[in-house]
């Protein structure tokens, strides 16, 4: 009776423990910001991609999200590791989300 109490109460924690690791995030880096890359170097990187970037934020985990537009016009916002500049995620974005005006040359890019 003890052995199927004990399953029960793992198949019931299991879901539960698996669900809240993925909707928590990891700290990217514990380095200190003076070992971070620059947004010129980040910016360096993207324009190496093929990519202009648009926004460039500082996120509670210590992670970058950076909103880029690729050379067709299409947006991509990415999650990426301060230090090496690695990207950690992307994902298209139809609209950016609403955080103002976006500068005027990613609005009119022919010109």
């Amino acid at each position: 009776m003890l052995v199927h109490t004990t399953i029960s109460i793992l198949i019931c924690v299991v879901p539960f423990a698996a669900g809240f690791a993925q909707g928590a995030h990891a700290i990217c880096t514990n380095s200190p910001r003076s070992h971070w890359m620059s947004w010129q170097e980040i910016e360096t990187k993207l324009i190496d991609q093929g990519q202009r970037m648009v926004r460039l934020r500082i996120a509670t985990d210590r992670c970058l999200t950076v909103l880029a537009v690729d050379s067709k016009g299409d947006y991509r916002e990415m999650r990426m590791d301060p230090v090496s500049g690695r990207i950690l995620h992307s994902e298209a974005v139809h609209e950016p989300r609403s955080t103002g005006i976006l500068p005027w040359r990613v609005r009119n890019p022919g010109l």
